[in-house]
């Protein structure tokens, strides 16, 4: 009798998905693991909050005026890009961006906590998935490599995050609600994935998959069906879409061997944490982890078949989907970004945790600490702005991402501050290099405004008079000073009379213009000093002071750090002492820095008529 209801304890547990926790070492150790096992997402959510410090959480950048803009002054159909260079993404572009201006542009750090929630939510819903194979310390094992995700950075604190955010939510939940037999919740979940991200469509697989793990005969092919009739109407709004506007990137859909294996390389190294870490512990980081992965399945393969076949149908689907999911970055998108990768890094993190927490507790905690020391050694948000953008491998990394949105921030209240005197045309100099993306050209300037006729270009390019009351932000990217501030409308105006001066030949006026300029404006302006002193020196190589010219060049070197136009005066004045090798030795460093610069091309003209003019050596 006793035999009964345990048998059918036992068959509620298998319809429930429920499976024996892996076996572990036993006694006080054993509970020791599990509970270390069960505490983990709790650690790792400690260390990714500790990796965000600094980060100025949320501030809009780069694609995010684009999406706020068209939220702001329409534009923002449901078969069009929002503005975006490629892709129809509705759910997280056009549905969720007028959800959230407000907030993003009064409290962007809100935003970033939404971020860090859903998060938060694929974590539990990956764990709650994995209890079907590893129980319930397992499965908190998973939800803690979930969150120690190093390319999560940037998707918590970039609100275009959100985009890679729900698709990879959608996922989980088409898995979790597919097989456990619910086949709509799956088929809804499926959607917003697709319509959030083009990876998405990997959920309409888990679709199908549930009726065939849930159902038998007809109602499990009704699940293929269903999924079939999912993926038709994504192709047939995706195709309407492309006839509104919509592009994809042109490098072909088919990589090169090469390009695959580099794209599989980076991925796994981005997926395991290491890609923010220096080369040799990066190396290591993904060591370890394939070591304690190869482990785990050498335990799972000399443990009963059970064992085996129990997890490695999950671990099976989650490989494909991180290797179909890195392929897109090779064979569309020239450039790497770790962020990128966000679904097929999830993917790849829970097949290695499955198989090491299926194995034994202390493998999948092992492995856990693994990412949580790599993720807690991340390189952090940096907390000056330095004129050089720091090196990275990702084009956009977490460090470059927020060194951008700091000088966004930072111009965003210059222009906030001087709202009720400026202009309709806003002007920048000396804009901190690789951050002009960040603010979209005028977009930014118009979404702070709410002005559309606003304008917002480089200071050369404004085309503005003396008596202009245009606004123009100066940027100092020396520490302890202000990073963004306006240019004195007094110094401005001196300072565009000195290049009038200039132009026309009156080389003392301009003199004394400039040096007024120079006195007229506080905080000192890197730029503006570096370019006075060239003017100077220019003004001073006319007249045939070579050596001072030289001296007022190398000031201007100091003050603002190597430019095309430096270089250029440098040759340039090598040039008049008849010094052709270090005129094309000069020259030579101003076209690597920028080559198409109009000054540093003049140069190099006359520099090649003077080598032309040259008699021959006999």
């Amino acid at each position: 009798m006793s035999a009964g209801p345990a048998r059918r304890r036992g068959a509620r547990a298998a319809r429930a998905g429920a499976h024996p926790a892996p076996r572990g070492t036993p006694g006080t150790a054993g509970r020791a693991l599990e509970a270390a096992g069960r505490l983990s997402p709790f650690a790792a959510f400690v260390v990714l909050a500790w990796s965000l410090r600094g980060a100025p959480l949320g501030t809009p950048v780069a694609d995010d005026f684009e999406f706020l803009s068209r939220s702001l002054f329409g534009g923002g159909g449901l078969l069009g890009s929002m503005g975006a260079t490629y892709y129809w993404r509705p759910l997280s572009r056009q549905l969720w961006f007028p959800l959230v201006t407000p907030l993003l542009l009064a409290a962007p750090w809100v935003v970033a906590a939404i971020h860090v929630a859903i998060l938060v939510a694929i974590a539990f819903v990956l764990a709650r998935l994995a209890r079907r194979w590893v129980g319930a310390a397992g499965a908190a094992l998973v939800g803690a490599a979930v969150l120690a995700t190093a390319p999560a950075r940037v998707l918590i604190t970039w609100p275009s995050g959100i985009q890679h955010l729900l698709a990879m939510l959608g996922i989980a939940l088409a898995a979790h609600e597919a097989l456990a037999g619910r086949r709509w919740s799956a088929a809804l979940a499926a959607l917003a994935a697709a319509v959030s991200h083009e990876l998405g469509v990997l959920a309409f697989g888990f679709v199908a998959i549930g009726g065939f793990a849930n159902r038998r005969g007809r109602a499990a092919w009704l699940d293929v069906a269903l999924a079939a009739a999912l993926a038709g109407a994504y192709a047939a709004g995706y195709r309407a879409a492309l006839a509104h506007g919509v592009r994809l990137p042109g490098n072909g859909p088919f990589p090169s061997v090469a390009a695959a294996a580099h794209a599989f390389r980076l991925g796994t190294r981005a997926a395991f944490n290491a890609e923010t870490l220096p080369a040799e512990w990066g190396r290591a980081a993904v060591l370890a982890t394939e070591v304690l992965a190869a482990a785990g399945a050498l335990v799972l393969a000399s443990r009963r078949r059970a064992d085996l076949r129990r997890v490695a149908p999950a671990v099976g689907v989650a490989l494909a989907i991180g290797w179909a999911g890195l392929l897109p970055l090779a064979s569309l998108l020239p450039d790497w970004n770790a962020w990128r990768a966000f679904v097929p890094a999830l993917a790849l993190v829970f097949a290695v945790t499955l198989v090491a927490a299926g194995a034994h507790p202390g493998l999948g905690l092992a492995l856990v600490a693994v990412r949580l020391v790599a993720l807690g050694a991340a390189e952090p948000a940096p907390t000056e702005v330095n004129g050089k953008a720091p090196p990275a491998v990702s084009d956009l990394s977490f460090a470059r991402l927020t060194r951008m949105q700091r000088v966004v921030a930072a111009t965003a209240e210059v222009v906030r501050r001087e709202e009720p005197r400026r202009g309709p045309r806003l002007a920048y100099i000396g804009l901190p290099e690789m951050t002009m993306n960040g603010l979209r050209g005028g977009l930014a300037a118009r979404v702070w405004t709410r002005d559309t006729s606003v304008t917002f270009v480089a200071i050369e390019s404004a085309n503005s008079g003396p008596d202009s009351t245009d606004l123009v932000v100066s940027y100092d990217t020396r520490a302890g000073r202000p990073l963004a501030f306006e240019m004195l409308p007094d110094a401005r105006r001196d300072w565009t009379l000195g290049h009038e001066a200039s132009d026309a030949g009156r080389l003392e006026e301009a003199r004394e213009r400039f040096l007024r300029a120079l006195a007229e404006q506080s905080p000192q302006s890197p730029s503006l000093s570096a370019n006075v002193l060239q003017n100077l020196a220019a003004i001073e190589l006319s007249y045939g002071h070579l050596d001072a010219a030289d001296s007022l060049n190398r000031e201007a070197l100091e003050v603002r750090g190597p430019t095309p136009e430096s270089f250029a005066l440098e040759a340039l004045i090598a040039l008049r002492r008849g010094d052709l090798r270090a005129a094309r030795r000069s020259l030579g460093v101003a076209l690597r820095i920028s080559p198409n610069d109009t000054f540093t091309r003049q140069v190099l003209a006359e520099l090649q008529r003077a080598e032309a003019a040259r008699p021959p050596d006999r």
